[in-house]
């Protein structure tokens, strides 16, 4: 991963930031998420993060495993898949999850401008990219 910043050449010193606190808690995300990527280190980030939102989630490295568990009797209030999967694109496993699951929100997400891989025309009505 790449995070790319704009440069400053002013040389005073900032100091430290104060850091405001949430005017309300978090809420706590209900239900569960199938999270599918396959880079470990992403996938266990995105699932730390849901699980200390206390999600609970379902794991899976690739388009077939996440094929598995859609197709499973499981209940799932999510699908966050990676567009760029090897085999079985994000795209396809989402029309997969959307065939079996039609009311299943999806989260698409990618390492790449969402022009470069995304086909809007493939995508289901109502897809914003942010």
């Amino acid at each position: 991963m790449k995070l790319y910043l704009p440069r400053s050449h002013k040389t005073e010193n900032l100091g430290s930031v104060p850091v405001k606190a949430p005017d309300q808690p978090q809420q706590p995300i209900p239900g569960t998420v199938l999270v599918v990527e396959d880079e470990p280190i992403v996938r266990m980030v995105i699932v730390e993060a849901l699980r200390e939102h206390g999600a609970t989630v379902l794991e899976a490295e690739d388009g077939n495993e996440a094929s598995t568990i859609l197709n499973s009797p499981v209940a799932i209030d999510l699908l966050v898949t990676d567009v760029g999967l090897p085999g079985i694109t994000g795209q396809r496993v989402a029309e997969i999850a959307r065939s079996l699951r039609p009311d299943l929100k999806v989260m698409f997400l990618t390492g790449y401008t969402c022009n470069a891989v995304l086909d809007k025309e493939l995508l289901a009505p109502h897809t914003h990219d942010f």
